[in-house]
Order: structure tokens, then sequence, then C-alpha cells
């Protein structure tokens, strides 16, 4: 993602689901508005010959009707220089139609979150996305109950399932997901654990070269390219809410008291305003001692929302996983 921006656009924030390691406060997924298609206008007419990854996200943006994508799509099409991906648990059939309109799909496995019987059916759903001709990309979360459940286990699952390539995402902790936010010593020992899994798998399987777990590879084909561990916020990431209303941090929007339903500005002067440009500034502030760190550059201090909890704040490993750079770099010599 190096020399692209990325745009959040929650086209809505409601969800059918109730997932203790979300980051939205339930509130706001019970009572979200949609974006409008004119204000999706907006947003691609903000972006335009920008290189950008635009990730449709919500929520559960497939709650949506297909019309509304469908004109979504029309209007994201003519974006030349962006990759354009939906983000959806792929929880109900209907789910599936309107991910079948767009090219690249995010899901998530988790496997505590859901029932064998919803976790056989979000399978099927993959594989025939897949067989539809859909790229379906595959994430985790590293919260407390999938590293309870055990990485490996997590990953050999997955790999199982005929996914090759997974993105282990560290836990975004917002006031909602708190319960399921490990010690960062713990992410740092699952994300090693990752690394050991795949240096075993490819001494074992004959399609080794299609194995990619991040951020583990993602480090090793070059640590200071990789921005997976950085702060988005920092890298002037956009968050843009149904109503319009813009953050840095994705976090940020999750929280009622973040969103402001009287939000008038259009996104162009949100960009342009000095709110936004202090949050980006506040995103790229880190500890003193981050800065005299050789790994800076790769996470230049990793997520500031877990950096500023209590939990971060009491344990001997740092924001940015220092352990687990470590370990990377180790593997690299």
């Amino acid at each position: 993602m190096k020399n692209r921006r990325l745009f959040h656009i929650n086209v809505t924030r409601q969800c059918q689901l109730a997932c203790s390691h979300c980051y939205i406060d339930q509130d706001i997924r019970d009572n979200s508005q949609s974006m409008s298609v004119a204000k999706m206008q907006e947003i691609a007419d903000v972006i335009g010959d920008t290189n950008a990854d635009v990730h449709i996200i919500g929520g559960e943006p497939t709650l949506l009707s297909m019309d509304t994508h469908k004109q979504y799509l029309l209007i994201l099409s003519k974006l030349k220089n962006s990759k354009i991906m939906i983000v959806t648990a792929l929880q109900n059939a209907r789910a599936v139609k309107v991910a079948k309109l767009y090219q690249n799909i995010a899901t998530s496995y988790d496997p505590n979150a859901r029932t064998q019987i919803n976790n056989d059916k979000w399978l099927k759903r993959c594989k025939e996305l897949r067989a539809n001709g859909n790229n379906v990309h595959i994430s985790t979360s590293l919260s407390q109950s999938v590293i309870s459940h055990g990485i490996s286990t997590t990953l050999d699952e997955i790999y199982q399932f005929g996914f090759r390539s997974v993105h282990l995402a560290a836990m975004v902790p917002t006031a909602n997901a708190l319960e399921e936010t490990p010690d960062p010593i713990l992410t740092s020992k699952a994300m090693i654990e990752s690394a050991k899994w795949v240096i075993e798998k490819r001494k074992t399987t004959q399609d080794q070269d299609d194995i990619f777990v991040s951020p583990f590879d993602g480090l090793l084909q070059g640590m200071s390219n990789y921005d997976g561990l950085r702060c988005p916020a920092g890298e002037s990431c956009v968050n843009v809410e149904p109503n319009g209303q813009i953050h840095a941090c994705v976090a940020k929007g999750a929280e009622a008291k973040d969103i402001d339903m009287s939000q008038m500005q259009s996104i162009e002067a949100q960009l342009s305003s000095n709110a936004y440009a202090l949050e980006v500034a506040q995103h790229n502030r880190s500890r003193t001692e981050c800065f005299a760190c050789e790994f800076w550059t790769t996470c230049k201090g990793g997520c500031k929302v877990l950096a500023n909890t209590h939990i971060a704040k009491n344990s001997v490993e740092c924001a940015g996983f220092k352990t687990f750079l470590n370990y990377v770099k180790e593997q690299a010599l």
C-alpha cells in the first residue's frame, strides 16, 4: 500500500452481528444511517486520479440494496487508479449476491465468533464467490479468543479451507473491544507463532510459493516498505462516515461521541481543515524512545489507540510489537 492512500468508506455502520471483538459501539450498529449515492459521488470526486485503496465497509455494507451498490459501483468504476474492495462478514445469502458485484472481497474468519453451522455456511459462500471469479481475501483479528483458540490451529483451519493467504490484524482497542484486546506481548507472541507456522508449512507442502501470511511475509519482503504495522491515521487515511463526516482514525467513528449528526461541511473542506490535519498529527506522535528504535520506520510507534490504553502502558511490549519485529529481523539475516 506504499504511496497509495487508504479510503475507508462506511456506507453504513449497521450490522446484524454482535461480535465481542468489534470496535464499533452497539448503539452505532443499531442506529446508523446509510450513505447516499450523492455522497458517494462526492467522495469519488475527491479521490479522482489519486492512487488509492478504496474499502467499502461498515458495519455490514451488504445490508444496503443491490441497486444502491450498483449505483455506487457505477461511480467507483471511473476511479482508474483505485483498487475497490468490499469488506463483508458473508453471514447470509444476500451478502453473497451483493459481494459478487465487486471483484475484490475481504472477509474475516473467527473460529469462536460463530457456530460451526454458520462457519460452514461462511466457507460455502467463500467458495461460491471464488468459483464465480471473485478475489476473496481473508483476515483474522488477533483477539483474546483467537489467541486462546491457537494461532497455529487457526492457520491450519484456514489452510484446510483452501486459502493460502491471510492477514492477521492486531485489535483496535476501543471501549467496545477492550475485553478482547490482548496484552501487546501476547499479540507479538501470536505473530511469532504465525511466522513459525509459515516456516514449517513451507518445508512440508508443495504449494509453499502460494503461502503468504502477513504481517510476517510482508515484513520479510522489506521491513521499511511494509506499512501494515503503522497507524493508518498517521499515513493520512480517510475514514468517511455515512453522513460524510471524516476521521483519520478508523476507531474514531466507532463511538457515538465522535459522530456529528449536524455535520454539513464538504469532504474536500474537511480534508483541508485544521481539525483533520491536527488528528493526523496526533496519530504521528510517538513516545520519545520510539525515535531511537531501529524499527521506527517500520511501525512508526504502531496504533496510537492501543498505545494510549492501560493495556499497552502496563505491558513489557510496545504498541509497535518490537519483540515480533526482532524475530522477523533474525529470520531475514
